[in-house]
């Protein structure tokens, strides 16, 4: 049972005990009592989880015994006082509730439980109808795996799975849990996300990297890439991209510098623009490279979050050389032996150029994040009906979220703040990458500075995340914001890293598609970050597909332009 199809399901209660709304507080308490459970869900007429009533809840009414209202309202949250009064379960019930899916691995539900401090949640599937419990002592059972089962699924998943043509120089140790992973590998820049992925493999305690032997050096080193036997394998990949470059038209330096500074226009998580730049100037390609530097390992840890980032400068890239007549040919991931290569794009000929993303252009200057309250404009079906073909163009689906399902996604947006407000490690990453202090906002290079966090959300219901998180930002206003927004979601048929960098495209092409319409948009990543509510943000009809970003779509205030790092940072120019 253990490994990678190691799941929820395998370990959970199937028989639930659970409450309707109407369920009396006595017999909460009596059920609580008899049955020695800490947490019932609370279910409706159609078994779908609702809320969850903890003995925490329950005893709301004796820490609030002896206050009276007024006093009630002036001590603790508005919310701990309802329950104090509350007689039923819909009043004493905690919601929206976390669930996990019955398909979750037993790692990603662990983490959950751990960020959260619950010990029993409600397992669903995707129709959100409770299927069962799963307890922390479930959980623990994941620590218990072999350590030679271990060590086999990181060999097969992860370092030959990332690294084939490194995997036989590689050592991988596992005792009591921790991995030690050593040897020599040929790109140094996938490090941090074969030491991430093996966190990620079930049964692992903690990882010593001792990874080292780099071959290639990317922005502000040489490449060579040759190894001893002699084998240059990068050079093989291009050899055929040599022979048939021709003697033709090429851009000159600065004109490819001007193709890079709209390449890096483009949004990232964040803003921590993850992403180097190589241009080859005998083949006429330019490499687009993942700067895992700048990676999240918490919030993002199987970087798909970066790899997204990356493809919207891909898309970026491709408009701006369409607006130049350029024809190119785009190549996504094409060296399995050297992962941080997110694409290849190499111009084929000048004249001509893809019409429809040169028409393009003109709003990737224009196109910023805006965090101000939308008007409450129905965008029209036809506009919403180029965005979604947009989308397709590049290998993804748009959808907007109606009905329940739009309720949902909102709900999922605020459940994933709420736990980011008590998550250190969250919390940090956040901090790192938000500029609040004057020096930092004038000479910030990247990040999110603060007058690009907008107002603080006093009503409406737009998914807005607060960048300032537990921080005061002096000056900053408060104010209502719409209260029927328009949510769509960015989704691909696959989860790998090349549907991620599809989808990336797919949601700069939305972005740009839609400032040429005079919309103006917001993302919200944040249930995205965690596997739990991401997830249950799935087309419900269908429930395929896998959500790479959700978007705020409307009419409003442009928002300002965020910094970006020099072009000389993130482009190396070679021969």
């Amino acid at each position: 049972m253990y490994g990678s199809d190691y799941t929820v399901s395998d370990v959970m209660t199937r028989s639930v005990v659970a409450l309707t709304a109407g369920a009396p507080f006595k017999d909460i308490v009596r059920t609580v009592r008899t049955r020695r459970i800490s947490a019932l869900p609370v279910v409706d007429v159609g078994n779908r989880v609702v809320g969850v009533v903890s003995e925490a809840d329950l005893l709301r009414k004796e820490e609030f015994r002896y206050s009276d209202q007024q006093v009630r309202r002036g001590t603790g949250s508005a919310s701990a006082h309802d329950k104090a009064r509350g007689v039923t379960a819909a009043d004493l019930m905690t919601s929206p509730a976390i669930t996990v899916h019955a398909d979750e691995t037993l790692a990603g539900a662990a983490r959950v439980m751990a960020r959260r401090g619950i010990k029993r949640m409600p397992v669903v599937d995707a129709d959100g109808v409770l299927r069962g419990i799963v307890s922390r002592g479930d959980l623990l059972r994941v620590f218990l795996r072999p350590d030679q089962e271990i060590a086999e699924e990181v060999l097969r998943e992860v370092t030959r799975g990332r690294l084939p043509d490194s995997a036989g120089a590689l050592r991988v140790g596992v005792h009591d849990g921790v991995v030690t992973l050593a040897g020599a590998v040929g790109d140094p820049a996938v490090v941090p996300l074969v030491e991430a992925l093996t966190r990620s493999v079930e049964g692992v305690v903690d990882v010593r990297c001792e990874l080292s032997g780099p071959r290639h050096q990317l922005a502000g080193g040489t490449v060579s890439g040759t190894d001893s036997a002699g084998g240059d394998k990068e050079a093989a990949h291009r050899r055929a991209d040599e022979e048939t470059t021709v003697n033709d038209r090429a851009p000159s330096d600065e004109q490819v510098i001007s193709l890079v500074g709209d390449a890096v226009a483009a949004p990232s998580m964040h803003n921590a623009q993850p992403w180097r730049f190589r241009y080859v100037r005998h083949t006429r390609t330019f490499e687009l490279h993942a700067d895992y530097d700048r990676a999240m390992p918490y919030s993002d840890p199987r970087t798909r979050g970066l790899h997204i980032g990356c493809g919207a400068a891909l898309l970026n890239l491709r408009v701006a050389l369409a607006d130049e007549g350029w024809q190119a040919e785009t190549r996504l991931l094409p060296h399995p032996e050297q992962p941080s290569l997110v694409a290849t794009v190499r111009l084929s000929g000048h004249g001509g150029g893809d019409r429809d993303l040169a028409a393009l252009h003109g709003a990737v200057a224009e196109r910023h994040s805006s965090r101000f309250p939308f008007e409450e404009r129905r965008i029209p079906d036809s506009l919403r009906g180029a965005l979604a073909e947009a989308a397709c163009r590049e290998g993804a689906t748009l959808v907007y979220p109606a009905s329940w399902h739009l309720q949902q996604a909102l709900d999922l947006v605020r459940e994933a703040e709420a736990r980011g407000l008590t998550d250190s490690g969250s919390d940090r990453e956040l901090a790192e990458w938000t500029r609040t202090d004057a020096p930092s906002v004038n000479g910030a290079a990247d990040g999110v500075p603060a007058y690009a966090f907008g107002p603080v959300r006093s009503g409406g219901k737009a998914p807005m995340r607060d960048f300032a998180g537990p921080r005061q930002v002096s000056g900053r206003n408060s104010a209502v914001f719409e209260a029927a927004p328009q949510i769509a979601c960015v989704s691909t048929t696959h989860d790998r890293p090349e549907d991620w960098v599809k989808a990336g495209q797919a949601l700069e092409r939305v972005l740009l598609l839609a400032t040429t319409e005079g919309l103006v948009c917001s993302l919200a990543t944040q249930p995205l970050e965690r596997p739990d509510l991401r997830w249950l943000l799935r087309d419900p009809k269908t429930g395929a597909g896998h959500p790479q970003m959700l978007l705020r779509l409307g009419y409003g205030p442009v928002g300002p332009r965020t910094p970006r790092r020099p072009v000389a940072d993130v482009l190396e120019l070679q021969r």
